[in-house]
């Protein structure tokens, strides 16, 4: 699986918006959501790919998680 973490200046609920907005405009379906007080995650489908993003409260921000797992051949 690919992991990336990084930091956005972003609040929590704002980040987690841009991210599902922009992952519905290029074609993916997203096909759960949950919020947990300090931290929020979402999974995502378009075909044979999925993804599972966390993010959570970080200072002023949030830290972002991307997990994708790679495809199978």
């Amino acid at each position: 699986a690919l992991s990336v973490t990084f930091s956005v200046a972003a609040s929590q609920a704002d980040a987690l918006k841009y991210y599902e907005d922009n992952l519905k405009a290029k074609g993916w379906e997203i096909a759960a959501t949950m919020n947990m007080g300090e931290s929020a995650m979402l999974s995502a489908k378009k075909g044979k790919r999925e993804c599972i993003m966390n993010v959570g409260k970080e200072g002023s921000g949030s830290m972002v998680q991307l997990v994708a797992p790679l495809e199978k051949s």
